[in-house]
């Protein structure tokens, strides 16, 4: 591992070998033409598109948040939360059916990333646009979290109580 890479790092477990492969595969599978071009075909099954934006605007949300862990200068992860914003915003022009749900983990975890990188990267325009990604329909969650963070920045979203207590009631009671 040299030197630079181990300083600038900021998570410490990561090794560079494995960060430097990951990265790689991933912008080259971001990159895939074909990729894209399936994106558009519109005789492909459209659950099977729908998975492919869906895999798509995630890797390259996986890719600025290994960037960032690897200490990439916040001013170069600008390009990459740009295209990770700009995927997800396809993803929902394509499939306005979908929204995350803030009862499901993962799509709450994706909710924090979103938001968290947004203002930590300045780039506090994309927070109404996360917003509407969210689904509002009380079957699907409403947090008192979420809700707050939100509403800190401008955005009003319904949520009266906390849906996953364990990770994240020490963060309510810090707001």
């Amino acid at each position: 591992m040299s030197e630079l890479f181990e300083q600038r790092r900021r998570e410490p477990l990561l090794q560079e070998v494995y960060y430097e492969q990951s990265v790689n595969f991933k912008e080259k599978n971001l990159a895939d033409p074909e990729i894209d071009a399936m994106l558009t075909d519109l005789s492909i099954d459209s659950a099977r598109r729908k998975r492919t934006s869906w895999r798509r605007a995630y890797k390259s949300l996986e890719l600025l948040i290994q960037r960032y862990s690897g200490g990439a200068p916040l001013a170069d992860l600008e390009a990459y939360a740009a295209r990770a914003f700009a995927q997800f915003q396809r993803h929902y022009a394509a499939f306005s059916d979908a929204k995350l749900k803030l009862w499901e983990p993962d799509a709450y975890q994706y909710v924090m990333w979103l938001l968290s990188l947004a203002v930590l990267l300045g780039l506090k325009e994309w927070v109404p646009t996360i917003a509407t990604w969210i689904s509002t329909d009380p079957e699907d969650g409403q947090d008192v979290l979420v809700s707050r963070l939100f509403g800190r920045l401008g955005v009003s979203l319904p949520g009266e109580s906390l849906i996953h207590e364990k990770p994240y009631a020490d963060l309510l009671r810090a707001t």
